[in-house]
């Protein structure tokens, strides 16, 4: 009984959208959820290095907006928790050339250089930067998940708080994954996790591609679709990846200061 009023309080909590999602016709089994949760949080691992220019088209609080973004990811060394992420580099290009603004974070700093402002900000949490940037407060594992796939960290089969009903499981952290037919592949299609939702229309795992190529978030400030361009697993990334130049002579501020000309909104 408390198993079954878990399971409908997920139902209530995602109302009437769960439907939108595609899911298996017959409820999975206990073990078959246990299988492919470890699977999907397997395949999200094995992403140990990431580079690709992402377009990001959508709209947010201040309207419609459209940009080009750098990811770049890279976890620490097999034996470590296996959907860390070591060290991460965003950087937002300016429409004709350059970079409006580039991002280092890694578990000690966070570091922001705004060449538009001559400013720059430092922080320890990502989340702090990401939340006025991108209009969705995510940090590097969860930006890491969205990109390989699994649409939120999920561990393994010990982080279920419940049994899945129709393709569908809760992790602990609260988060809630709905996964395609697991006849092809068992891929994430829908992930409704604490400040964001993501949608993967495409069926990349089946098409053999080991990461998606089109990613669909919602936060409350935004709506985006994420379109991966340049695409490059695995492979071997530059040495000066994780390192951003403060030049002399430039100004210390709040990430919400520089984020009223930095964000992707409006521009």
């Amino acid at each position: 009984m408390l198993r079954l009023a878990v399971l409908c309080g997920l139902a209530a909590s995602v109302g009437c959208a769960a439907r939108a999602g595609r899911v298996p016709a017959a409820p999975l089994d206990e073990a078959a959820a246990f299988l492919l949760l470890d699977e999907t949080a397997r395949l999200a691992a094995s992403v140990r290095r990431y580079q690709a220019v992402v377009s990001l088209r959508g709209e947010g609080e201040r309207g419609r907006f459209s940009g080009r973004l750098l990811v770049v990811f890279v976890r620490p060394p097999r034996g470590a928790e296996p959907e860390a992420v070591e060290a991460m580099r965003l950087e937002l290009f300016a429409p004709v050339g350059g970079s409006r603004w580039t991002l280092v974070a890694n578990p000690r700093e966070v570091r922001l250089v705004v060449p538009g402002e001559r400013a720059f900000a430092v922080g320890e949490d990502l989340e702090e930067f990401t939340g006025p940037l991108l209009g969705v407060s995510v940090g590097r594992e969860q930006i890491a998940a969205l990109l390989a796939g699994s649409g939120a960290p999920v561990g393994g089969s010990e982080n279920l708080r419940s049994l899945p009903a129709n393709g569908s499981a809760v992790l602990e952290s609260g988060t809630a994954i709905w996964w395609d037919d697991p006849a092809e592949g068992g891929q994430v299609r829908r992930v409704v996790a604490p400040g964001y939702e993501a949608r993967y229309p495409g069926r990349y795992r089946r098409q053999g591609r080991q990461v998606p190529r089109l990613v669909e978030v919602v936060s409350e400030a935004t709506r985006a679709t994420l379109t991966i361009e340049e695409l490059e697993v695995n492979a071997s990334l530059h040495p000066d990846s994780f390192e951003v130049r403060t030049p002399a002579g430039y100004r210390q501020a709040e990430v919400r200061e520089l984020s009223q000309s930095s964000r992707i909104e409006g521009r």
